[in-house]
């Protein structure tokens, strides 16, 4: 039976600013984690690497990096690289890449002032890769797509939700978005799916709560799709075993402001 004890880990040093972490990955292929973190780093250190969840390296990220704000991490199978999109002050270049986790090179996407990714997520069956803009896009144009990681073409992801998380499913051949809700937007449908990937083929599915979905896993085990959200009363969990027809589930109080799933 797995070990409930958790161990704190040592992290490197903070010499200029605290890092608030705030996305982890595993890469099989290479046996490596990483983290990206938010906040400006004004010595450009935005990644730290293990390879056991133990160990961990602070890695130097590109200069014109110091700038952006990594909210999101992917790693790639297909592509054999890890994705980080982001946002901030510096917008021509909201994903970065690295195939080991040490050298990262930036990626060109204008996304315009101020918008923030929020979800990275590939394909190996169609060869794609998508982004997720979080922050309740005027007009729709909320999602990326790219054959290679690197050229990005926008793509329009309507309707005009704050999405929070989006993977690729590949016993269901499915992406799978969830959102926090963009004001009155998102309303009942805070989960959308798509076959490919592409603008019209989304399609908004009903939700039993209008809560703060903040991020959602796929279990090839158990055949489900699971989100966490970070709002509700003792509801902030709902299922589906095919990305349209979702369940609430009764969570433990006191209600805590849920940020991840795996």
């Amino acid at each position: 039976m797995p070990s409930l004890t958790w161990v704190m880990q040592t992290t490197p040093a903070e010499p200029l600013e605290s890092r608030p972490w705030r996305k982890i990955a595993w890469a099989s292929e290479i046996n490596l984690f990483a983290a990206v973190r938010a906040g400006q780093a004004l010595d450009g250190q935005h990644v730290m690497t293990s390879p056991n969840g133990q160990t961990w390296t602070m890695r130097t990220s590109p200069n014109e990096a110091i700038s952006n704000d990594w909210t999101c991490l992917h790693w790639s199978s297909f592509f054999g690289l890890f994705v980080a999109g982001g946002g901030g002050l510096n917008t021509s270049t909201p994903f970065m890449t690295s195939p080991d986790g040490t050298t990262w090179t930036l990626q060109s996407a204008t996304v315009g002032a101020s918008h923030t990714f929020a979800g990275v997520a590939s394909s190996p069956t169609l060869g794609r890769i998508i982004g997720i803009r979080g922050d309740g896009v005027a007009g729709g144009a909320g999602k990326y797509t790219s054959t290679d990681a690197i050229s990005w073409t926008v793509n329009f992801l309507a309707p005009d939700d704050q999405w929070s998380s989006v993977l690729w499913a590949p016993e269901l051949a499915l992406f799978v978005a969830v959102a926090r809700g963009n004001g009155s937007l998102g309303g009942g449908t805070r989960v959308m799916t798509s076959a490919t990937g592409l603008n019209a083929s989304w399609v908004s599915r009903s939700t039993p709560a209008d809560n703060s979905w903040e991020d959602i896993a796929w279990s090839p085990k158990l055949g489900l799709l699971a989100a966490v959200a970070n709002t509700g009363t003792n509801n902030r969990v709902m299922t589906s075993p095919n990305g349209i027809t979702w369940t609430i589930r009764t969570t433990p109080s006191p209600d805590r402001n849920w940020r991840g799933i795996a």
